[in-house]
C-alpha cells in the first residue's frame, strides 16, 4: 500500500515527531527505543536469516525485531 507522507517534522521542543500523511496527523515519541518498539509491531514477524542476508548483504544478522 503507497504512503503519501505530505510532511515529517519535530515539536520545538523535540519531544514529538509529526507526520502527516494525507488528511491525518500521526504523532509519535522520537525516542529510538519506542520507535523501533512500534515499528517491529507493525512488521510483524522478524526478517529470517536468508531475508537478512538479502536486503543486508555482508552485515552480521542481527535483526532489531527479534520475538
Amino acid at each position: 500500500m503507497p504512503v503519501n507522507l505530505t510532511s515529517v517534522g519535530f515539536s520545538p521542543d523535540s519531544s514529538t515527531l509529526y507526520i502527516a500523511e494525507g488528511r491525518q496527523l500521526i504523532l509519535l515519541d522520537p525516542n529510538i527505543d519506542s520507535l523501533t518498539r512500534r515499528l517491529c509491531e507493525a512488521a510483524g514477524a522478524p526478517l529470517s536469516p536468508r531475508q537478512w542476508r538479502q536486503y543486508f548483504p555482508g552485515t552480521p544478522y542481527d535483526p532489531p525485531c527479534r520475538r
